[in-house]
């Protein structure tokens, strides 16, 4: 978890963020070829790491979307109250999609997690590209400065970590 972080710092949020989800997403899928103790090792230090990327650049990307600092934490608690209930419905749900008795159906729990992480992908990249988007319109519009100086913040990387000492250097200077 602190790796991505640390590159998240230099790069941005969403340019560590989505590969990270691409990647777990694609790891999720490779449970199907899953057939041995080794196998299931390096999946759980491949998914470790990259879902774990995932939990950590949660809560600063969240933080990165506030047009301001006093929308943060509306964002990431409405954010996170989404992610809770997904987060609480999800395993249940895999573990009736898997099912009782002698005959258990993975497959069907491992699409399932798989297709939520394409879902949250789409809807990342979706959002990434509005922002990017809205900058690019604004730009002909000539009011880039205005419109796009926290945006471009965001993509250049600002994460929760750098925008508190940004904060704290413009609130005792």
């Amino acid at each position: 978890r602190t790796l991505p972080n640390l590159v998240a710092d230099k790069v941005g949020i969403f340019p560590v963020f989505i590969p990270c989800l691409i990647i777990a997403g694609a790891i999720v899928f490779a449970m199907f070829a899953i057939s041995s103790i080794p196998a299931v090792v390096i999946f759980c230090l491949l998914y470790g790491f990259f879902s774990g990327a995932y939990i950590s650049l949660l809560g600063p990307m969240f933080a990165a979307m506030a047009d301001h600092p006093s929308e943060m934490g509306a964002r990431m608690g409405f954010a996170f109250a989404l992610v809770g209930v997904a987060a609480l419905i999800g395993t249940p749900i895999d573990g009736a999609l898997v099912g009782s008795g002698p005959e258990y159906e993975w497959w069907k729990a491992i699409v399932f997690s798989a297709v939520g992480y394409v879902r949250a992908t789409h809807l990342i990249v979706a959002y990434h590209a509005l922002i990017r988007l809205s900058c690019w319109s604004d730009a002909h519009l000539g009011s880039l400065e205005v419109s796009c100086s926290r945006r471009s913040g965001e993509t250049m990387g600002l994460t929760y970590g750098s925008y508190l000492m940004m904060l704290k250097s413009n609130i005792f200077h």
